[in-house]
C-alpha cells in the first residue's frame, strides 16, 4: 500500500452576496501522483438549471491549469449553493 501525501499550494476564499458562508477552494499537489488537483467547498446551481453543478475536471496536470479551471468554476457562482459534504 502506498499513502499518497498532498501539499496545499494555493487555497482561495470567495464572498458570494446572497450566501452566507464564505466558500472556500483550494489546490493540491500529489507527491506519488504527480498531479494537481482542486476541492471547493459548495456547488453552484446555474441559472434556470434543474440541479446543482459539481465540477468534473478536478485533476490536471499543472498549477496553472488547475488555477485557471478553478476561478473559471468560482467565477460563474450564484447565490444558489450546496455543501460539499467531501470537501
Amino acid at each position: 500500500m502506498s499513502i499518497e501525501i498532498r501539499e496545499v499550494v494555493k487555497e482561495y476564499l470567495m464572498n458570494v452576496p446572497g450566501v452566507k458562508q464564505t466558500v472556500k477552494a483550494r489546490i493540491s499537489h500529489g507527491e506519488l501522483s504527480n498531479f494537481y488537483r482542486w476541492e471547493i467547498s459548495h456547488y453552484y446551481r446555474p441559472e434556470n438549471a434543474a440541479d446543482f453543478h459539481p465540477p468534473s475536471n478536478v485533476h490536471l496536470h499543472t498549477l496553472s491549469e488547475c488555477e485557471s479551471t478553478l476561478l473559471s468554476y468560482m467565477r460563474k457562482f450564484t447565490d444558489e449553493v450546496e455543501v460539499n459534504e467531501d470537501y
